[in-house]
């Protein structure tokens, strides 16, 4: 199968040459590179243009006439990719040498995988490892692996995405019901979800690239349990009337697909969590008048299956 890599960059300089030198050293090449560049004001595009120059595979730079953001970047790249299988790339990681061919074997191995994911060792602004994996970070633990072991991925992505693009590489027949992305999505969440409703999304335990955490990064994670819950104190309402909009941008990409009996569960398990956000954004504004309201979120168990559990509960009943 063709394995084409979409990337997108700007003023990406500081760390692009070691990601662009480590896919060429990859085992198994891609066997195309698409890069849209989003107006950037560094040497990106002049260091972009020497390594297609002397690339061994075919490397195509496209160049935005205005910037389009970070997600509609991607959306454009993916969109110019000609493989069947479309692995991501950001402008600021590492990949280990046999990223795309453990990538290729697993999609070889399951007919049923619309998308692989892998972990990644975390590293620094220096490229120096800090001793950390990437799952550990976003929390994809024994329950979420075993619901993707079991063919069970969108209840496990409809708690919190696990998903992080700079890992990922799907069919690129989903760009059909996955383009274009919502304003309101970020690339990695919205395509693992709508791949979850039509294929099984499968992981793979061993890190496969060098994840770079730094203070430049656009989109990255919460280092961490307690800076999380320290996040959560301070999310104002309007978060969760903008997570409603996303879930139901999913549910109206996806409910005209809807034919099988699972993909009619998976429908309704977005409405409920459309629900459980909806109630989470109209909390009362007493902290007595919440109790009841909390107290029934988490008896039907919405907090656990659409939130983040008792963290997500305990702001609810506390946080003003």
């Amino acid at each position: 199968m063709r394995i084409s890599v979409a990337m997108g960059t700007y003023n990406g300089s500081r760390f692009l040459d070691e990601q662009l030198s480590s896919i060429s050293r990859q085992s198994r090449l891609p066997d195309e590179l698409i890069i849209c560049d989003d107006c950037s004001r560094d040497d990106t595009l002049s260091r972009l243009q020497h390594f297609a120059e002397h690339s061994s595979f075919p490397v195509r730079i496209v160049v935005n006439q205005a910037n389009l953001g970070p997600t509609r970047n991607f959306e454009q790249a993916i969109s110019l990719c000609q493989g069947e299988i479309v692995a991501l790339s950001d402008q600021d990681d590492i990949w280990k040498e046999h990223r795309l061919q453990k990538t290729e074997e697993v999609f070889a191995r399951n007919p049923s995988a619309g998308l692989v994911f892998t972990d990644a060792d975390i590293i620094g602004p220096d490229s120096v490892p800090v001793g950390a994996r990437l799952w550990s970070f976003i929390h994809f633990g024994r329950l979420q692996q075993f619901q993707l072991r079991h063919k069970n991925a969108a209840r496990a992505l409809l708690r919190h995405n696990l998903v992080t693009g700079a890992t990922m590489a799907f069919r690129a027949t989903l760009r059909d019901v996955a383009l274009p992305i919502p304003d309101i999505w970020v690339q990695d969440g919205w395509i693992a979800l709508i791949t979850s409703f039509f294929y099984d999304v499968v992981p793979i335990k061993e890190p496969l690239i060098q994840y770079r955490k730094h203070p430049e990064q656009k989109i990255g994670f919460t280092d961490g349990l307690r800076a999380e819950a320290a996040l959560a104190k301070t999310t104002p309402p309007s978060h969760f009337h903008d997570r409603v909009q996303q879930y139901e941008a999913a549910y109206a990409r996806l409910l005209p697909h809807a034919k099988t009996e699972k993909q009619k569960s998976i429908i309704k398990c977005i409405a409920a969590k459309i629900r459980h956000l909806s109630t989470r954004a109209h909390m009362p504004g007493g902290k007595v008048a919440r109790i009841p309201v909390v107290f029934r979120e988490l008896a039907t168990m919405r907090y656990t299956l659409y939130s983040r559990g008792i963290i997500s509960a305990a702001r609810d009943l506390f946080v003003e």
